[in-house]
């Protein structure tokens, strides 16, 4: 049987692959006999984007969503077994489904996590088959989860039926050059990055199918397409093959790549993408001298191609020790990946370091072009209606999204802090009224700490029993800034609500939070919380607010202090939800022509109610099917949440807008319902609207 490599990330991983998943491809060795070449992935991108960000046609672009190079992956890839696991058709693992069953940790605490879980000490809710072979996956088998389409990578696993994956970083068996970092993978953008492994990081576990135990499991699954032993890239002279005409082959991918990495200027990412229909030996913009013969088919590489050459056992540069490229320089070198979920952004490769980043488009950076130098297969590209094949539903009837419409809806859609008025401000997400003031106590430490906040309880008590403050107490009150009120039932935060004010998604969380309202946060403090360490009474959880690293320290010391108000205890609330929904600014019912857009509005009031809820958005088609939406604006049969979390008001929020809808003749009812029992399930007890779309025959 012909075998072809299948390369998940890069240089330190490989995979093995049947030739029946995209056909055999060969080259030459060194010593002139045949290798297989290895065959790599796509990364998933199918949409284009302009230097700004806007949705453009792929034609010309050059980008990775025009040419959607490498493995198509399998469809379905993902298959979600009964046993609590989820089954990976492209590199046959097996991952766990419960994506947080070990909380955030430091890397050497998850790797005795990890034994803890084999041995059984650690249940994770959903397992219902005991395995005993779980690993913490190396960069390759983690980078492979990441889907470059997706606006939020967290988002696309939970959608394909992970559970509580968080939209932060995890962690990757894979150290560090540098003993005291390893690799981790961001769930919130997909940028690698190598960080210090006493940062706290989630985890996500996986294991490679095959025991009797997978025998006798009733998990199911489908058969592996791809093996998915990692393997050692082989670092020997042999991989790179220099062609003597300014060009190198990669013998293990059969790539093409300019040796001279610093031959053509810095560009922004526009000009990179067209550098390479310039690129010649003969002087000008894209001038490199030790370039011979003509060649036209010059790109920029996707991220995962560039990725191929990192290896990540080494840096400075990271690539390996007998690579013939010339001047490798430290600025990085750009890529043709989109970063959807902030589209005017690219990916860059960092050739000295292997890191994988996320940067503005407008910003200068290297350029490295690719060639096919052994061609592949030709694969049909994926087109960029994503909405269109959902299973089970013709396509006539599946409404597809304007391109001018961002796909990620962002919950909430507005700022995530509401100031009160009063001192206070309200986190829509969580439900949690804080004090708008961050610093109103100064350092103490943790048991001053919560005097302080008895303290800022017991002035509003004595305030109440007296009618107002004498001289004297309010000489000794504690004073924040806009605080005015009496409530009496500040607290402490706990450890994972001081972690729930991290973004993942922002470099300082701390001024981030500024920005948002909420004033004199430290951005280079140290916050405490109320949690105390179970392994030692003399510690407790503390996390700063700027990077969101998070430890255990001695009461002792001094930090900041940021209390905030009790949250109501399940069933103090007694009022519902109030929801409305429009087409095109019309309720109820509304006629429309194929040749109209549709715009789709949601209003929700919650009277101040801070109970978790799921968010439902689907619509009926005239054929008696059902669309759910996803929290990327898509459409699919499975009954799904558009949104899980505490309520939030929404004021006439534009949850999806289609141009020309091009619909069929016929009913559609558009429905919008909230449930406060956040199960995942359409439960019975709802509050639900729904507007009537009509399209009627013959196309008026």
């Amino acid at each position: 049987m012909k075998v072809v490599l299948l390369l998940i990330l890069g240089s330190a991983a490989l995979a093995w692959i049947p030739s029946s998943f995209g056909g055999a491809a060969s080259s030459l060795a060194a010593d002139g006999a045949p290798s297989p070449i290895v065959i790599l992935p796509r990364t998933g991108q199918v949409l284009t984007y302009d230097q700004s960000g806007k949705v453009i046609d792929f034609k010309g672009s050059g980008q990775d969503g025009e040419f959607q190079r490498g493995a198509v992956w399998p469809d379905p890839r993902f298959v979600v077994n009964a046993d609590g696991t989820i089954s990976d058709g492209l590199t046959g693992l097996m991952w766990l489904k419960a994506g947080n069953c070990f909380r955030d940790l430091p890397w050497p605490t998850a790797l005795q996590a990890l034994s803890d879980f084999n041995r059984g000490e650690i249940i994770c809710p959903g397992m219902k088959v005991k395995y005993n072979d779980w690993f913490v996956p190396d960069l390759a088998q983690l980078a492979s989860l990441v889907d470059a389409q997706a606006p939020v990578i967290g988002d696309s696993l939970r959608l394909i039926g992970f559970s509580e994956v968080q939209n932060g970083a995890y962690w990757s068996a894979t150290p560090h050059r540098n003993q005291q970092n390893a690799w981790s993978v961001s769930f919130a953008n997909g940028s690698i990055s190598a960080v210090s492994k006493l940062e706290r990081h989630f985890v996500l576990v996986a294991r490679l199918p095959g025991s009797e135990k997978d025998k006798d499991s009733k998990g199911g699954g489908q058969p592996s397409l791809v093996s998915p032993v990692s393997v050692l890239a082989d670092s020997s002279p042999q991989r790179f093959l220099d062609n003597g005409d300014g060009t190198v082959t990669d013998l293990q991918t059969g790539l093409s790549w300019l040796q001279d990495a610093a031959c053509l200027p810095m560009l922004d990412w526009q000009g990179a993408l067209s550098v390479a229909n310039q690129v010649t030996g003969n002087g000008g913009v894209a001038d490199c001298p030790s370039l011979r013969g003509v060649k036209t088919d010059w790109s920029l590489p996707n991220v995962v191609e560039l990725r191929s050459l990192i290896d990540y056992r080494t840096d400075y540069p990271a690539l390996s020790p007998e690579h013939p490229f010339h001047r490798v320089m430290p600025t990085g070198y750009w890529t043709a990946t989109t970063v959807v979920g902030a589209p005017e952004y690219a990916f860059v490769g960092d050739m000295e370091t292997g890191a994988i980043l996320p940067v503005n488009k407008a910003e200068k950076r290297r350029v490295l072009l690719v060639r096919q130098g052994v061609l592949g297969p030709e694969r049909p590209r994926k087109e960029a209606a994503l909405n269109r094949g959902v299973m089970g539903v013709d396509s006539r009837y599946v409404l597809e999204i304007d391109p001018e419409v961002v796909m990620e809806i962002k919950w909430p859609p507005g700022g995530r802090f509401v100031n009160n008025g009063d001192g206070t401000s309200l986190d829509v997400i969580t439900g949690i009224n804080w004090l708008t003031d961050a610093n109103c106590f100064g350092k103490k430490s943790w048991k001053e700490a919560g005097a302080a906040v008895d303290r800022l309880n017991a002035q509003a008590t004595a305030t109440r029993s007296l009618g107002k403050q004498t001289q004297a107490s309010r000489r000794y009150a504690i004073k924040c800034e806009g605080y005015e009120g009496s409530a009496e039932d500040w607290v402490m935060p706990t450890f994972q609500e001081l972690l729930d004010l991290i973004n993942a998604e922002e470099k300082d969380s701390a001024a981030w939070l500024s920005r948002q309202g909420l004033h004199n946060v430290q951005s280079s403090g140290i916050y405490w919380s109320g949690t105390e360490t179970p392994l030692n009474l003399y510690f407790a959880d503390a996390v700063t607010l700027k990077t969101g690293k998070a430890g255990n320290y001695p009461k002792s010391l001094k930090f900041f202090v940021w209390p905030h108000r009790k949250l109501p205890a399940a069933g103090e609330q007694a009022l519902e939800p109030l929801l409305n929904l429009t087409a095109n600014t019309i309720g109820n019912y509304i006629t429309l022509s194929p040749k109209d857009p549709i715009s789709l509005a949601v209003y929700l009031h919650t009277f101040g109610l801070r109970e978790a809820a799921d968010f439902w958005f689907w619509y009926d088609t005239p054929d008696e099917k059902r669309l759910w939406l996803t929290s990327i604006r898509t459409w699919t049969d499975r009954a799904k949440p558009v949104y899980q979390g505490p309520l939030f008001n929404l004021i006439n929020y534009e949850i999806f807008r289609s141009a020309a809808n091009g619909l069929p003749p016929g009913v559609y009812d558009f429905h919008f319902a909230v449930d406060t029992i956040p199960n995942g399930l359409m439960d019975e007890v709802r509050s639900e609207v729904t507007v009537s779309v009509v399209i009627p025959g013959g196309g008026e």
